[in-house]
């Protein structure tokens, strides 16, 4: 059983092809506004039925395991300690196998244990990934991660896949390392095709009620692909990138309150704004745009921050398509566009290549918490970032894109032991 909480805010996807998702995921329905019902935060309790999720095996062709990757925990909430978090940003693997059928055998992507559970807590839980299209860069170890990408075995240079995979990811909880649980989420999806390539999945943010006594539980975020109805061969595999998504998961004792939500629309930078090219290109000077901005007053070491955001953006007519990426931070002013201290990084910084030119729009969307580990006096910023560019655009920002006012938001609650 889901119940919806309040609090509105963004869909955790990108562009999905319409129709094609079917029942219990979420689409685009949800960033264009015509069910923004799906938006919301979803709130499960551990003591209704949910649907069992089987995992896959970890066969060579199947996974390629990262050596020394080490398991993340964290402790129950404790009189000193009312909210405890953790964080997995280690990808687990690197490749993700493409199935004939939807959302079988997935894969833990990030996990993070929970230890002696207590009955009184809360669970919150948001996460994102981002996977990739293998396409002939990758394939032929021309991509900048080549050291690690599965798209260079031998069997994807002869015999590649040209259809566009679907990926699908959720939340599952369960009993030991492997995800072998129940589901925990409502399943999100997009279609991840070779123009698109670098495919962003941020799940709902989820709080989890009725959390059983005693002993140890496991959650993952697992992603699985799946072929649409084309022939997917054993061999064919997506690649997960590291360093672009993570898993947080906070655990509440019972006299943590939510002490402020707030939404704002106020788009900070507006008008037509020059796509980068790359460092390759010798362009060092990438720039970072602030979408939006919310100011925060006198936060206390301790508080648990959690933001959700989505931006909508369009191009000029133009040939390439640039790769978007986007980020949640909490500043001290307000033009910054980088923290005083990493971790105040609610996200990663990731996204998808944006083909919106002339017509349509491109939606981007983060969920992120941090709890912090020092007073703030003042007042401080929290902020979603965003920058556009690709080794293939015109020099001196002549290719350019812009953010669409009216549309998007950054919502961001806080929450304090009493």
């Amino acid at each position: 059983m889901r119940t919806w909480m309040p609090l509105a805010a963004a869909l955790s996807l990108t562009a999905c092809a319409a129709g094609d998702l079917g029942d219990d995921a979420v689409d685009d329905a949800c960033v264009d506004g015509t069910a923004p019902e799906l938006c919301q935060p979803e709130t499960w309790s551990l003591a209704d039925e949910a649907e069992a999720i089987v995992a896959a095996d970890d066969d060579p062709e199947d996974l390629i395991l990262k050596a020394g990757k080490r398991a993340v925990e964290v402790g129950p909430p404790t009189r000193r300690r009312p909210i405890a978090l953790a964080t997995d940003g280690d990808v687990a693997s690197y490749a993700l196998r493409i199935r004939d059928e939807r959302r079988q055998r997935p894969k833990a992507v990030y996990s993070v244990r929970l230890t002696d559970l207590q009955p009184d807590e809360r669970v919150k839980v948001v996460g994102e990934a981002m996977i990739s299209f293998c396409d002939d860069k990758d394939r032929r170890g021309d991509s900048s991660d080549a050291a690690t990408t599965p798209c260079t075995r031998a069997h994807m240079q002869r015999a590649p896949y040209r259809y566009t995979p679907r990926l699908s990811a959720a939340f599952v909880l369960s009993d030991g390392p492997r995800p072998n649980g129940r589901r925990v989420s409502s399943w999100r999806e997009t279609t991840c095709s070779k123009e698109k390539h670098h495919c962003a999945l941020t799940l709902p943010r989820v709080t989890l009620k009725d959390v059983p006594a005693g002993g140890d539980k496991w959650l993952h975020l697992v992603v699985t692909a799946d072929a649409r109805g084309a022939d997917a061969k054993s061999w064919h595999v997506m690649e997960v990138e590291q360093g672009k998504g993570r898993l947080t998961v906070a655990r509440l004792a019972p006299e943590v309150k939510r002490l402020r939500a707030k939404t704002t629309d106020d788009l900070v930078s507006r008008g037509w704004l020059g796509v980068d090219q790359t460092p390759d290109e010798g362009d060092f000077t990438q720039v970072q745009r602030i979408v939006f901005r919310q100011p925060l007053k006198n936060l206390k070491k301790g508080d648990l921050l959690t933001a959700h955001a989505r931006m909508h953006a369009t191009l000029e007519r133009f040939d390439c398509d640039p790769l978007i990426s986007t980020q949640l931070l909490l500043t001290d002013r307000p033009n910054e566009k980088e923290p005083n201290d990493a971790l105040r990084r609610l996200t990663v910084k990731n996204g998808f290549n944006c083909r919106a030119h002339g017509g349509g729009e491109c939606v981007y969307t983060k969920s992120g918490a941090i709890r912090l580990d020092d007073d703030l006096p003042g007042t401080s910023y929290l902020t979603m970032v965003a920058m556009a560019k690709r080794s293939c655009a015109a020099p001196h920002g002549r290719d350019r894109w812009k953010m669409n006012a009216g549309k998007g938001e950054l919502s961001v609650e806080v929450f304090r032991a009493e």
